[in-house]
């Protein structure tokens, strides 16, 4: 899987880029914050800016259970120390499929040691591009939502444009 079919899979419907660039900062870093005992059980799926809530999908009910009722604060505290982002709430769920997307994608970065892309410049887009980008946004009222339409059309013209 390379570096662009790993941000396609996190790129879902229901995140925002910011949401996506948080998780794989969380997941990158889920060792460590987490430890042995729940990388190995747990693994962060889905983030929500807006309301500072981090999702994790284990794979067994009783986990669930402990990091919810027993260990979330203690995530969290981890998560702001290795990521220095501040987590208001940890939901845990019990979902082997999420669970077992989610690892294996982790497994996979890490088995290929996939390097995480900095630019030095920004990418420009094609003036075409740009405008056609403002006419689909520029009926949106919410600027928030018309800024974060404008992220994600850009950023799926650059995942797309050598298909």
């Amino acid at each position: 899987m390379s570096l662009q079919e790993i941000i396609n899979n996190l790129f879902s419907k229901t995140l925002n880029r910011p949401s996506v660039s948080i998780l794989y900062k969380i997941l990158l870093n889920w060792e460590e914050i987490a430890g042995n005992f729940f990388s190995k059980n747990a693994v962060p799926y889905k983030f929500f800016v807006k309301k500072s809530e981090l999702y994790l999908a284990c794979n067994d009910p009783n986990i669930v259970t402990e990091i919810y009722y027993f260990h979330q604060n203690e995530l969290k505290k981890r998560i702001e120390e290795h990521t220095k982002l501040k987590i208001k709430t940890i939901k845990t769920v019990y979902d082997l499929r999420k669970f077992q997307k989610f690892k294996s994608l982790l497994e996979k970065v890490k088995r290929e040691n996939t390097p995480v892309i900095v630019q030095q410049e920004p990418v420009k887009l094609p003036k075409e591009v740009e405008s056609k980008i403002e006419k689909k946004v520029k009926k949106v009222k919410d600027k928030e939502l018309r800024e974060s339409l404008k992220v994600f059309f850009s950023t799926y013209y650059f995942l797309n444009r050598d298909k």
